[in-house]
This record gives structure tokens, C-alpha cells and sequence, in this order.
């Protein structure tokens, strides 16, 4: 038997039982070990009555930012305004990092050969980039579209994580101005965005009860600068094989 109802978010997996109906929560670590996405995989029923095994599948195959932006919008339909407003912010911080690993090593890579240079670049930026707040890594990726040159191959790419400083300034805003059309949109959403603040102001000692207003814009400004940078990089699909095919 499949379960028929299902949810899923990046945490767990919601099945109810095709056989007595209860609701089961599968923790993705604890109860499925596994973060791939579940396409069929046999489950125990977690109702001591039951405990007849049945199959789920048809998972979510989104990306963390996309699952994250989901559960914000289902968050703000239950008025849970400040839980709603955390996870779209953690959706953009999310997204900016998988971005920079799909631009530096992903869309780098041209052969097998080279997996263990494309794991230095990648590892190489997350311990660059661990100490990053909201701030920065906005900050990070505008200088990236403002300053940084065309990087050709993973040795560009690693020099350049290398040298990414511990705090990333603000880009000055003259310099905004030379910025191509294709990027314009993007680098000034980023520039003004302050869902950070926002965020920062329910998640810290002022403990702030948002408004669903608050909520909604913050929701609908994370949903922009993602969609829009998918765009812009064509960067939807955060798995390497994706990238190495494009160059067999």
C-alpha cells in the first residue's frame, strides 16, 4: 500500500497511514536516513497499533531555498509571522551560498579528473565565508557581479576564494552605477534589501511580534532576489553531474 496524503519540507516527510490513518512524522536524519529526494521507500508505521509497513514517495526535489520559501508561506497562513519571517531569510542566505558554489566550482568543472580541485574550491569557500552574516554574503555577491573578472576554470575560481576577506564591506554606490542591465535589477534589491533587519529584530533580545504586512514583505522580497539571481546565473539545479553534462 502507498500513502496516498503526503507533505514534505526539507526537515521531514508527512505520510498518513493507507491502513489505519494515523499521521507519521519521518524525520529526513532520524527515521528515512537519507536528504535525497524519495522517489519510493518502504516505512514502518509509527502508530504502536499498527506498525504495518506501506511505501511513500513523490518527494519534493526543490531546492533548500525553494523548500525553505515554501514553509515560510505555509508559516504565514497559520500566522506564524515569526517563524515565517526567519526561514525566508534563511532561504536567501541559503540560496547566495549555493550560488557561489555553482558559479566557482560547479560551472567550472570541465572533467572527472578535475573533482578533488573543484572539493578544494568548495571547501576552501566554506571555511572563507563560516563567519558570513546576512550582510556579507549579500555584500559578497554583489562585489562578485560588480568587481570580480571573468573566472576561467577551478585555479581562478580557487584563487579568488582564497583571497575573500573575513567581513565583506558594503560596494560604494557610485560603483552600482556601471553595472550591465542584465544584472541592474538584482545588484539593487540586494543593495537595499532589509529583510535582515527585520529578521534580526524577532530572532534577537527584542523578541519582535511582526505583522503579517512584515511577514508578507519579507517573504515577497526573498522570493524576488532568488528567482531573480535563478534567473539571471541560470543556477536552479545544485548538483554537479547537472554541470558536468553540459560540458560532455
Amino acid at each position: 500500500m502507498r500513502a496516498s496524503k503526503i507533505e514534505t519540507n526539507y526537515e521531514n516527510f508527512y505520510a498518513e497511514c493507507p491502513f489505519c490513518g494515523y499521521s507519521n512524522i519521518f524525520n529526513r536524519r532520524e527515521d528515512l536516513n537519507t536528504f535525497e529526494p524519495i522517489s519510493r521507500m518502504d516505512v514502518i508505521c509509527q502508530s504502536e497499533e499498527c506498525i504495518r509497513t506501506f511505501e511513500i514517495g513523490n518527494d519534493s526535489i526543490n531546492l533548500p531555498s525553494e523548500m525553505f520559501l515554501m514553509e515560510a508561506k505555509k508559516l504565514l497562513y497559520l500566522k506564524s509571522y515569526m517563524f515565517s519571517i526567519t526561514l525566508s531569510v534563511q532561504a536567501v542566505e541559503n540560496y547566495i551560498s549555493q550560488l557561489f558554489v555553482i558559479e566557482l566550482a560547479y560551472k567550472k568543472i570541465t572533467s572527472l579528473d578535475e573533482l578533488s580541485k573543484l572539493n578544494e574550491v568548495v571547501n576552501t569557500y566554506a571555511t572563507k565565508t563560516k563567519g558570513y552574516s546576512f550582510k556579507h554574503q549579500v555584500n559578497a555577491l554583489i562585489d562578485y557581479i560588480v568587481n570580480t573578472p571573468n573566472l576561467n576554470g577551478l585555479d581562478c575560481s580557487l584563487q579568488y576564494v582564497r583571497q575573500l576577506p573575513e567581513q565583506q564591506k558594503t560596494t560604494s554606490k557610485n560603483s552600482l552605477e556601471n553595472v550591465s542591465k542584465q544584472y541592474s535589477g538584482l545588484v539593487q534589491m540586494l543593495y537595499n534589501t532589509e529583510i535582515n533587519s527585520i529578521r534580526n529584530k524577532v530572532a534577537h533580545k527584542q523578541a519582535l511580534r511582526p505583522t503579517k504586512e512584515d511577514a508578507e514583505k519579507v517573504l515577497s522580497e526573498a522570493s524576488e532576489i532568488i528567482y531573480m539571481a535563478q534567473n539571471i546565473f541560470n543556477a536552479r539545479v545544485f548538483d554537479v553531474n547537472y554541470y558536468l553534462q553540459q560540458c560532455i
